[in-house]
C-alpha cells in the first residue's frame, strides 16, 4: 500500500483500505473505477469494481453480493474480487 501512495494513488480507510489510481481524480470517464483494497494491516485483498449509477445494468458479481449506493454512500455499485 505504501509504494502504490509513493506513485500518486490516494488511499483511504473505508472499512478496508482502499486505493485510487492518480487518474481517477483526472479523468472524466467515470463509468467504472478499479480499487485495490488492502485490510487494515496493509495485507492486500483484491480490487473492487465500481460502476456508476448510470452504467450499472444488472452485471454480476461472481464472489458477492454487489453492494449498492445506500450501501457504500457514493453513486456507485460495488463489487469485491478477492483473492481469498
Amino acid at each position: 500500500m505504501e509504494r502504490l501512495e509513493d506513485r500518486g494513488w490516494t488511499c483511504a480507510p473505508l472499512g478496508e483500505w482502499h486505493c485510487f489510481n492518480p487518474a481517477f481524480g483526472k479523468s472524466k470517464n467515470t463509468s467504472s473505477i478499479t480499487v485495490n483494497v488492502f485490510e487494515v494491516d496493509g495485507k492486500f485483498l483484491g480490487t473492487e469494481v465500481l460502476w456508476s449509477v448510470g452504467t450499472y445494468a444488472g452485471q454480476p458479481c461472481p464472489q458477492d453480493e454487489i453492494l449498492t449506493p445506500a450501501d457504500i454512500g457514493i453513486p456507485y455499485y460495488a463489487c469485491h474480487h478477492y483473492s481469498h
